[in-house]
């Protein structure tokens, strides 16, 4: 028996011709696209475009307004150059994707040390998946984490589960955590230790970062089993570049270099996946801080290795704890009071320049993460599945939001 895909709010989205226009615009500013801003002057595109002087204009509001995704709007109440206005304008129109036509049901408990955030992502797949999973035999979740989605989808649809997670202490706490599911949760390597699939399988990947989204569409369609992808971290890959997997998207030429990919993962929202924009921006500007403090100790630095040695998550924390670790890493002496406010300083006013240059750039960010989302539902497609893509949560939810639904048949 073949399932319905799910019901899309308006039209469904033409896959082929959207990927190709996406890819036009994409090739029209490989200029913009491949010059990150790391130093605060304005790029050789941002002067040959005219833009230079209005962004460094921007009041520290609009560039918060900017950065939380009002940025075309900021455009609108301001004297912004037409060429800006318009590549945003067109990328807004590019970014448009509808929404899954389904109102979550009642919120299904996933158990304890849940965040509401995640509840909600949960409660809006399920209600999502609903009719989806008709002549499914088997849940496999690739990337199950602590198997929240895992063990509620497999008691909400009285099935049997499999979850599958590369770490190892991952692996203990979800057992502990499911110790009442249907589930059994694997330590697997799906890289280098392929798993067995049948066409009667849903294959999930629930915020997949990376390649491990490549691999799951690419392992589905073997099989032919089902497939439920909502990517993350775009540019968790372990080669320089991210080839495309669709014939399609090899004929356009779409490879991302991994620093690239890495502007597809930034947040267009007040809250991101894990933080709020505010402490965003600021661990940026306290790891920018940081780039100048080492660069001044004669440490050479490539972008982003002034955290090498500590976990980005410690970039959140107070400057001179940040700085003494940084030091500590590099057998360096730790820093001294001078050190710290001169670099503090400096960074909070090279940093907000670099903010604001670097937003027509941002921009671009989910025009990339929607190319690679069709990159893989185009492969799909090429498989012989019907393929359905479509937000599937609010964006307040978590910005990444786009979601894959594939299967192969007729309905």
């Amino acid at each position: 028996m073949t399932s319905p895909l799910p019901i899309i709010r308006g039209a469904n989205l033409d896959i082929p011709s959207r990927f190709q226009a996406i890819a036009s615009l994409l090739s029209q500013h490989t200029d913009l696209l491949h010059t990150r801003i790391q130093r605060p002057e304005a790029p050789a595109w941002c002067h040959r475009n005219g833009w230079t002087e209005y962004l460094t204009a921007l009041s520290d509001d609009a560039l918060a307004s900017s950065e939380a995704g009002e940025f075309i709007d900021i455009l609108s109440k301001t004297r912004a150059p037409s060429s800006l206005v318009s590549l945003l304008e067109r990328v807004r129109a590019l970014c448009e994707v509808p929404f899954i036509d389904a109102a979550p049901g009642p919120s299904r408990d996933p158990g304890r040390r849940v965040k509401l955030r995640k509840r909600a992502q949960i409660d809006a797949l399920l209600a999502a998946l609903t009719g989806f999973g008709e002549g499914v035999r088997r849940i496999v979740d690739m990337g199950a984490g602590h198997g929240h989605f895992t063990r509620t989808i497999a008691k909400h649809w009285s099935m049997r589960a499999i979850g599958l997670e590369n770490n190892e202490d991952r692996v203990i706490e979800a057992r502990r955590l499911g110790i009442d599911a249907p589930v059994e949760y694997l330590p697997w390597d799906v890289f280098s230790q392929p798993f067995a699939l049948f066409d009667s399988d849903l294959v999930v990947g629930i915020h997949a970062c990376g390649e491990l989204g490549d691999v799951l569409v690419q392992r589905a369609a073997d099989s032919r089993a089902r497939v439920l992808l909502v990517s993350c971290c775009s540019q968790k890959v372990r080669a320089k570049v991210r080839e495309p997997l669709s014939h399609i998207g090899k004929t356009l030429n779409l490879c991302f270099p991994r620093p690239l990919l890495g502007l597809a993962n930034l947040h267009s929202s007040e809250w991101g996946v894990e933080t709020s924009l505010q402490d965003t921006m600021r661990s940026r500007q306290n790891r920018y801080a940081l780039r100048l403090l080492l660069s001044s100790r004669g440490v050479p630095l490539e972008a982003g290795a002034e955290m090498r040695g500590m976990n980005r998550r410690q970039a959140l924390r107070d400057f001179e704890d940040l700085a003494r670790r940084a030091l500590l890493f590099h057998r360096l002496s730790p820093p001294t009071s001078e050190e710290l406010a001169a670099y503090q300083s400096r960074a909070a006013v090279e940093f907000g320049i670099i903010r604001r240059l670097s937003l027509p750039r941002s921009a671009l960010g989910r025009v990339i993460e929607l190319a690679i989302v069709l990159d893989r539902a185009s492969f799909l497609r090429e498989r012989g599945y019907r393929t359905t893509v479509a937000q599937v949560f609010d964006s307040y939810v978590s910005p990444r939001n786009l979601g894959i639904f594939a299967a192969c048949g007729t309905p």
